[in-house]
């Protein structure tokens, strides 16, 4: 290899590694900006997923009195109308049924809120675990393409250093070229 192609071939590598470190450092940046700006919160949502113990208790408490109100309305109504018959010959076993139906409701409406209380749980610790891998998945394709370039223009350079002469023959190729286009811009 000549002198001069040595010194053009470190420039070129100088020029293409001080690419790359601009690319990489760019990612870097980007990347430590939404992990300052996100981890907090993805951290607390991985802590604790779901609803909290209170909004649990609130929710459950208000879906449970509802479903007790109408219960109880609807005993209130057997009370009443034994009163106003006279005739309380049923009224037992349809409090006893009613009984039976109201624990079948609130045990169905239990296991239905604690379903989906995990749903919840379970969809918010998927939302935080697809975050994080996020904050690294957009600089993938800056850091592979500044990689891929500097390899791909290292490998070409070693393979031409390797060439005897290689250097003034591209560069007798690139001046015929040159004088070729003379005539093109009228200047030959």
């Amino acid at each position: 290899m000549a002198r001069g192609d040595k010194q053009r071939f470190n420039q070129q590598q100088s020029s293409q590694l001080g690419w790359n470190s601009g690319l990489a450092n760019q990612a870097l940046g980007e990347n430590t900006a939404a992990y300052n700006a996100l981890m907090p919160g993805l951290q607390a949502v991985l802590a604790h997923p779901g609803y909290s113990d209170a909004e649990k208790q609130a929710i459950l408490g208000s879906a449970t009195a509802a479903l007790g109100g109408s219960y109880g309305d609807a005993q209130q109504q057997l009370a009443a109308r034994a009163a106003r018959t006279g005739n309380a010959a049923g009224l037992i076993p349809a409090e006893e049924e009613l009984a039976r139906s109201k624990a079948r409701d609130m045990s169905s409406l239990a296991g239905s809120l604690t379903r989906n209380f995990a749903d919840a749980a379970l969809n918010q610790r998927n939302f935080a675990l697809q975050s994080l891998a996020s904050l690294y998945r957009n600089s993938i394709p800056l850091l592979g393409a500044g990689l891929g370039s500097s390899t791909s223009l290292i490998g070409d350079q070693a393979h031409l250093a390797g060439i005897p002469g290689i250097g003034s023959t591209l560069a007798g190729g690139g001046m015929n070229a040159g004088l070729g286009l003379l005539p093109a811009f009228g200047l030959g």
